[in-house]
């Protein structure tokens, strides 16, 4: 009985063996076996040691493949830093090369006493002695200033001009500021006229009143007599009123409707 069940068992795990020994098979290039038509093992024994060779051959065929995944894993990690880091230097490329161009496009930097002098070549003239008599406060208005429209503004400057003193003249005195004010509001109303002036009257015009505060920065050498006092707070007045006021300043008479 028991030797009957030893050969039944032999047979259950010879057959499989035996039966992948009927499949043809021969050596590669690299001395695994492998399958080929035409040929099957001879004994049990050969078939069970092509099979051992078959499993060890299977486990070495899959640690090769393995082992190109990784190197292929770690090419494409190589690659993908390498296009990272070209990637930062192509960046700081480009801003330097943008730079490069934008100060080029700019020309070369200026010194501060370059920039001072520029900046001072476009700031207003100064009036000349023709176009503003300070003592008695007359200016030489333009053509279009001379309108009717800006008679207040023309006779409350001259008014300020002619009794600045060296302690109320300059930057910083209360005449500047109001100058300034005075002469914005005409500016404005001039550019509300500008479609019925032409661009050599409008030009005229409005440079003449940036020089007019240009010069009321620059205070007074010596004391100036007020002229008609009285008449010039009147006119001041009239100014902030929007209306005319009766008063003499320097030669010019105004007159009360």
């Amino acid at each position: 009985m028991n030797v009957r069940l030893l050969v039944v068992g032999l047979a259950v795990v010879l057959f499989p063996v035996a039966a992948m020994a009927q499949l043809p098979f021969a050596g590669n290039d690299y001395g695994y076996p492998y399958h080929y038509r035409g040929y099957h093992a001879s004994t049990p024994a050969e078939s069970y040691l092509n099979g051992q060779a078959r499993v060890l051959w299977g486990a070495g065929q899959y640690n090769l493949a393995t082992s190109q995944a990784m190197i292929n894993l770690e090419e494409a990690r190589s690659r993908s830093l390498d296009n990272e880091v070209k990637y930062v230097e192509t960046y700081f490329e480009k801003r330097r090369l943008n730079k490069s161009y934008l100060a080029a496009e700019r020309g070369p930097s200026i010194t501060p006493e370059t920039a001072a002098r520029l900046s001072k070549m476009r700031q207003p003239k100064r009036l000349s002695i023709e176009e503003l008599d300070r003592g008695a406060g007359r200016l030489r208005w333009p053509l279009v200033l001379q309108d009717e429209e800006f008679a207040l503004y023309r006779m409350r400057i001259e008014t300020l001009f002619a009794m600045q003193t060296p302690e109320d003249s300059g930057i910083n005195s209360p005449s500047y500021a109001e100058i300034r004010q005075l002469t914005q509001q005409a500016a404005e109303q001039l550019k509300a006229r500008i479609h019925s002036l032409s661009p050599e009257q409008y030009t005229m015009a409005r440079s003449f009143l940036d020089r007019i505060v240009h010069e009321a920065r620059f205070p007074v050498g010596k004391p100036v007599q007020p002229v008609d006092g009285q008449s010039a707070n009147a006119i001041g007045h009239a100014v902030a009123l929007g209306r005319p006021a009766s008063g003499r300043v320097g030669n010019v008479a105004v007159a009360a409707d």
